[in-house]
């Protein structure tokens, strides 16, 4: 289990994680200290075309396709040299709340409500991390010193368009549902995100699920057992269908 705490912006501020979640955590520790620079690159790689796949079955799924993101999907180099999450994440914001609106954890409002959401993804993140013996400290692209859940922080960004989609979908119902900030049953509705079922290939499961096996995958790479992610929803796009 991980308990987080949340600023005055719904973002997380701290963090309580199980100080040994595996048997053979430290050989798991060591396995990431040691990872090839060519290995960190080609995780980061897959998780952003990952994340920019699922931002564009999002859009798909309210209607605003973008075959844009689908390329900046497909032409992701090691380590994202090209930066391409940074050109998805600039088409993604305004097709899916239009022009005006600007990602900026620090705003209100439907900021307010992603920050939250995200926070509760970050948590189930964290969690399987632990379970599968990675410290959530040792990134592979974000580096911030000042940052203890780097890990989580890599891992949670292709499940951030699910919490997208939830946000989107209160805002189509009622425009202004969040302009007083987050009522106890936003917070219910968000957290319930995680004991949602998603379509994975050809069975579906609860999202926290997804995430545990997303997890162990990268543990794998780790230690060398597999090259590559398992796709967040074991298949090449989000989810067809949220049940």
């Amino acid at each position: 289990m991980v308990i987080s705490f949340c600023g005055s912006n719904y973002s997380p501020i701290a963090a309580v994680v199980p100080g040994c979640g595996h048997a053979l955590m430290a050989e798991r520790f060591d396995a990431q200290v040691t990872a090839k620079l060519a290995t960190q690159k080609r995780i980061w790689a897959q998780v952003v075309s990952h994340k920019i796949l699922q931002q564009a079955e999002t859009l798909q799924l309210v209607g605003r396709d973008s075959p844009q993101l689908l390329r900046y999907a497909r032409t992701v180099k090691a380590g994202d040299a090209s930066n391409n999450e940074a050109h998805a994440a600039r088409v993604y914001w305004g097709k899916l709340f239009g022009d005006a609106f600007r990602r900026d954890q620090d705003l209100p409002g439907i900021n307010g409500a992603l920050n939250y959401g995200y926070a509760v993804v970050r948590s189930a993140v964290m969690r399987s991390l632990t379970a599968c013996g990675l410290h959530v400290s040792l990134g592979v692209f974000h580096r911030s010193k000042s940052n203890p859940g780097r890990l989580a922080d890599d891992m949670m960004e292709p499940y951030r368009p699910v919490v997208d989609r939830h946000v989107y979908e209160a805002v189509a119902a009622a425009p202004a549902c969040f302009d007083a900030g987050l009522e106890s049953h936003h917070k219910r509705a968000l957290a319930e995100l995680l004991n949602q079922d998603f379509k994975g290939g050809a069975v579906s499961s609860p999202l926290y699920q997804h995430i545990d096996r997303y997890c162990r995958s990268l543990a794998n790479v780790y230690l060398g057992v597999g090259r590559s992610l398992e796709s967040p929803f074991n298949q090449g796009h989000f989810v067809s269908e949220r049940l």
